[in-house]
Formats: structure tokens, C-alpha cells, sequence
């Protein structure tokens, strides 16, 4: 059972909200008035300088919002959160960005230097969007952060063969692959919604990825004694 949650306010969100609905963003994990703390794997994912391959970004539905967008990325969005510009996606109610019709997804290739942060924010805004949200994030599937708002959170999750090389701004691939491994991880309320990008993602990425339904692990460990 969820601890209650009090005085918290989760990135714009009144928590009470948080709690209902299906939606169930551990609180109790965070302590009042703080962020949760950045987990950090090592190596080349401490930087944020990571931007997302042109030939990852054809495996994905039109992006309707990107909440993290810099000048460097490839990532065409409807609508985008220009980090440059001193706009603060963390701090921003998602949903509000883009409008309840438009199709498409919202995409998120955070910081990877507050990469955990950023993946809390996802499953949080997760609750309130009417898109499918799908982020790029390093696959550090033990950490705490993918603990509390992948597993518990998401509906899928595609772990990407071999390890990626990036972009480092303006469509030039990085000279080296990552030194980690790399994950696609979907969260959606609307399950049958989440199944369609999943459909569409695995076609046209083939054997490069492999599935995991997410939401199944979660409800079957919380089934057992």
C-alpha cells in the first residue's frame, strides 16, 4: 500500500491526484520538498550531451511534444521545451503543451546527467497525458529510479541490441558508441493505446530490440507473497 502522501508536490502535480486513478507514483520515496536524487551510472552517461540517432527516431510515431529538446537534436516535434532557452521541462505540466487530438507521441531523451529525475517526471506526467510517452534512457535496469517509475510504472520496455551511437548535435554520429546499453521505455494509462506504438516501434525495429511487458512483471511480483 502507498504511504500517504503529505505536503508533497511532485513537479506541479497536487500528489493527492497522483494517488488515484490507477496512477501509482510511489510518493513515499521522496522526501518532503526534495527531488528525488540523481542516480548516476558512470562512464559516459554522467553527460548530457547525448542526442537521439536519426535512425532510432524513424522507429518512432510523429513526436508531438519533446520536453527536453535542444538546438542539436534531430527530434522533430509539434511542440518542444527549448532547455536553451532557459524554459525548465521539469517544471512544466506536460499535458497542457499539447493539444488532447493531435497525433503522435510525447518523446523524451533526457540529461542523462539527471537522468532519474527526468524519468520520475515521466512516469508522474504519464498520468495526466492523452499521448503515449516513450523516453531513451540509459538501461541501468537495477538502479532505484527504474525501480520505482519503470517496473512499477510503465507498460513496456524495449532493451536495444548492442549500444548506441548518438548524435552529438546537428545529425553527426558520435565518433564512439555509449559505454552503456540503452532502453526504450513506454508509459501509457491507456494500455491498448501503448500497445499500438509498441506494434509499430517492433515492426519497424525488428530483432534490433527485445520487449518486455512491463506492466506484467509489475502486477505479477505484486501479486506474490
Amino acid at each position: 500500500m502507498l504511504a500517504q502522501a503529505r505536503g508533497l508536490s511532485v513537479y506541479g502535480h497536487d500528489p493527492a491526484l497522483l494517488l488515484g486513478g490507477g496512477c501509482n507514483v510511489n510518493l513515499s520515496l521522496f522526501a518532503d520538498g526534495e527531488l528525488p536524487a540523481v542516480q548516476q551510472g558512470g562512464g559516459d552517461a554522467t553527460s548530457s550531451e547525448w542526442y537521439t540517432p536519426r535512425w532510432l527516431l524513424a522507429w518512432l510515431p510523429a513526436v508531438v511534444l519533446d520536453p527536453c529538446w535542444a538546438p542539436g537534436s534531430s527530434v522533430q516535434a509539434l511542440h518542444h521545451v527549448d532547455v536553451r532557452e532557459g524554459r525548465d521541462g521539469l517544471a512544466l505540466d506536460w499535458a497542457s503543451l499539447v493539444e488532447p487530438g493531435a497525433d503522435g507521441i510525447v518523446f523524451c531523451n533526457p540529461p542523462y546527467n539527471d537522468c532519474a529525475t527526468w524519468v520520475d517526471k515521466c512516469a508522474a506526467e504519464a498520468c495526466y497525458l492523452q499521448h503515449t510517452l516513450v523516453a531513451l534512457v540509459p538501461a541501468y535496469a537495477g538502479d532505484r529510479y527504474w525501480h520505482r517509475s519503470v517496473w512499477r510504472q510503465a507498460a513496456f520496455v524495449a532493451f536495444i541490441a548492442g549500444r548506441i551511437r548518438f548524435e552529438t548535435g546537428g545529425g553527426v554520429p558520435a565518433k564512439d558508441a555509449a559505454s552503456f546499453c540503452s532502453a526504450v521505455v513506454v508509459w501509457d494509462r491507456d494500455r491498448a493505446r501503448a500497445e499500438r506504438v509498441v506494434q509499430l516501434v517492433a515492426k519497424r525495429a525488428g530483432s534490433a530490440v527485445v520487449w518486455v511487458d512491463a506492466a506484467g512483471l509489475s502486477l505479477e511480483a505484486e501479486g506474490g507473497e
